[in-house]
């Protein structure tokens, strides 16, 4: 679907021209017809020229101030065309017909900048004014269907933003959670390693004089036996040592 293009008014319209004089009449019609040939030849900037020196001779005159939106338009002059557009259509003394053409071309300036909801509106008029004008409920329904799918890709695409939102907590949520898992682990670890700190160290310390019942027994029996050893030994030096005395009869 491609947008209509704008309504240009080719014919003269003398609206207003019996208060000049006859040389500004003749130089009225000069500028019109000269603006019109250069429209037709594409030269928007030059007719846009020769409908400002019309509309200077004749300030009311709307086709001229019309013409001029239109060549403003053609030069992407948005505002400027929007502005004229809007001076005729909003004018209740002129032709409702120019008036419709001028809220559908008014509309075609706003949807050329995706104003999409402002010309919706645009055409709305035009077609209040002028049922049967055609290419403005041609280009309400592109507006309109355009509007829809730029509706339905904004939705898509917060729907897509909750999504990618809704991820990123549950990856944060779970990289929260590995963290944890990460650090419970590694304090498990320090905890071990200060056990096998503490296990060496206990491994290092000097032992104690302290000795279990066996040994304690065995200790005591050696001790026995030595006692025992010493008084044999005793025993046999003192016999040894021992002198017979001899009775004396």
């Amino acid at each position: 679907m491609i947008i209509k293009q704008t309504y240009f008014l080719t014919l003269i319209i003398l609206l207003g021209l019996s208060n000049m004089l006859p040389a500004q009449k003749i130089e009225y019609k000069k500028q019109m017809n000269l603006g019109v040939e250069q429209y037709k030849q594409k030269d928007y900037s030059k007719a846009a020229d020769h409908f400002n020196k019309a509309l200077h001779i004749n300030p009311n005159d709307n086709p001229a101030e019309y013409n001029l939106a239109n060549s403003l338009y053609k030069l992407e002059k948005w505002e400027d065309a929007q502005n004229k557009y809007k001076s005729i259509a909003g004018n209740q003394n002129i032709n409702p017909l120019l008036r419709a053409n001028a809220w559908y071309n008014y509309g075609n300036t706003l949807l050329s900048q995706n104003k999409l909801q402002e010309s919706l509106e645009a055409y709305k008029q035009a077609l209040k004014l002028n049922p049967q004008h055609e290419d403005a409920r041609y280009n309400y329904l592109y507006a309109l269907k355009k509007l829809q799918q730029q509706n339905q890709q904004q939705n898509q695409q917060q729907n897509n933003s909750d999504k990618n939102k809704d991820q990123n907590n549950k990856d944060n949520k779970n990289n929260k959670d590995n963290n944890s898992d990460k650090n419970n682990q590694n304090q498990q670890n320090k905890n071990q390693d200060d056990q096998n700190k503490e296990d060496q160290n206990q491994q290092k310390l000097p032992k104690d004089n302290t000795i279990d019942k066996q040994q304690a027994e065995k200790l005591l029996q050696a001790v026995e036996n030595e006692e025992k050893r010493t008084r044999e030994k005793l025993k046999k030096e003192n016999k040894h040592s021992q002198v017979t005395i001899e009775k004396d009869w």
